[in-house]
């Protein structure tokens, strides 16, 4: 995160709005008055304060009664907020690998990178019972690393660990075969099949997980 970002959200009450409409895009101010505890009018003015920051936008949905609803988005400027954490890094030594030992090596890096994230979450799971235990501790887990990971179970969805931001996106854009490695990463850590694949919505990309748990 920039200086100047930091800067302008030096008020709390805009960190937790930005995080919610991170995870859960297109709210109405009244369902965002709900989620953060804050009176319509006193949460309307933050609202246009980032708006006018050009972190949010006004858009539209179909609320009750066919009848159009008012509703809040983060803009493409709020993504420098979520910001792919060593990437930098991970970039240089892919870079230097590749120059090294050949255009094979970067992906031979990665494998041992999820190699060792899969024993990292191996270790967090002792007090799990269920796989549902499980996924709730690999998204918070997740989650502190900067995914915006929640984990939740539907009657006709199943059980499922949605991820609203990749802090390694663009090396996943990169070299394609990682979202195999990562989808393996979280069979082997949960123990049972997953199904990894990407959605769009208003509110932007995000990586939905299908656990298969019968």
């Amino acid at each position: 995160m920039t200086f100047e970002s930091l800067r302008e959200l030096i008020k709390p009450p805009w960190f937790d709005l930005i995080r919610t409409l991170k995870r859960v895009p297109n709210r109405s101010l009244q369902e965002l008055s709900d989620d953060l505890g804050m009176t319509p009018p006193a949460l309307k003015k933050h609202c246009r304060a980032l708006e006018d920051l050009g972190y949010l936008s006004l858009g539209k949905r179909l609320g009750d009664g066919a009848r159009s609803v008012n509703t809040y988005r983060l803009t493409e400027k709020a993504d420098e907020l979520f910001p792919e954490a060593g990437a930098e890094v991970l970039h240089s030594l892919i870079k230097a690998t590749e120059l090294q030992f050949g255009s094979n090596a970067p992906e031979k890096l990665m494998f041992g990178y999820f190699q060792e994230m899969t024993a990292h979450y191996q270790r967090k799971m002792k007090s799990a019972t269920s796989v549902a235990d499980r996924a709730s501790i690999l998204a918070k887990l997740r989650d502190e690393t900067g995914h915006v990971s929640t984990c939740s179970y539907d009657p006709k969805l199943g059980l499922r660990i949605i991820e609203q931001h990749n802090p390694l996106q663009s090396i996943f854009e990169k070299y394609p075969t990682l979202e195999r490695m990562e989808q393996i990463m979280f069979e082997r850590v949960l123990g049972r099949p997953v199904r990894r694949h990407s959605e769009r919505s208003q509110g932007g990309r995000h990586i939905v997980f299908e656990i298969e748990t019968l």
